[in-house]
């Protein structure tokens, strides 16, 4: 599926990997045919964000699964976890339009919150059925995106290691509300 189909499907109905690999391994994976790098696609997933939330976001490298922090996103630095650039660059394109639903629906921590990786990693998964709901209302091609990421997650864990959904659904991360003023929109 290229942008332009992906694009079509999200428009027609509405208007740093570090830990995850060995230095080897993800420099092999960074130089595959079918990865996609956050480099690459930052700038067209920028205006697809700016235009879903009529904010201006921003998007930056994450150390791993990403998430959104006030008028920024964080996403993977590189995704290979897919056999085709295709579905990978479908990965963008769904974490981008799932933390458009978020950043929406304003789930996230306050402030205040002192929580850990795994709190916020939990956090992001147990609301994760209420942005979907919004986000295969709203982008119906994001259904389709997310059965097979989530089908990839879920037939790769074993006994030993178990699902890991963390890069379907992020985690949640602290909004600063002085940082919230600076938005020039």
């Amino acid at each position: 599926m290229s942008w332009d189909e992906l694009l079509e499907g999200v428009f027609s109905g509405y208007f740093k990997a570090k830990d995850r690999f060995s230095k080897k391994k993800k420099q092999a994976l960074i130089t595959a045919e079918h990865t996609v790098r956050l480099e690459d696609v930052k700038s067209k997933l920028s205006i697809i964000a700016r235009a879903l939330t009529g904010d201006v976001i921003n998007i930056y490298p994450a150390e791993r699964e990403g998430g959104y922090k006030n008028y920024n996103f964080f996403l993977p630095v590189f995704y290979a976890e897919m056999p085709s650039m295709e579905q990978n660059m479908a990965f963008y394109l769904y974490r981008t339009l799932y933390l458009t639903v978020q950043y929406e629906l304003g789930l996230n921590w306050e402030a205040d919150a002192n929580k850990s990786l795994a709190e916020s990693r939990q956090a992001a998964l147990e609301y994760a059925s209420e942005v979907l709901e919004v986000l295969f209302e709203k982008y119906p091609v994001t259904r389709e995106i997310h059965t097979q990421l989530y089908d990839y997650y879920t037939q790769k864990s074993t006994e030993k290691h178990p699902a890991d959904y963390s890069f379907l659904y992020g985690k949640w991360m602290k909004n600063h509300p002085e940082d919230a003023d600076k938005n020039p929109l």
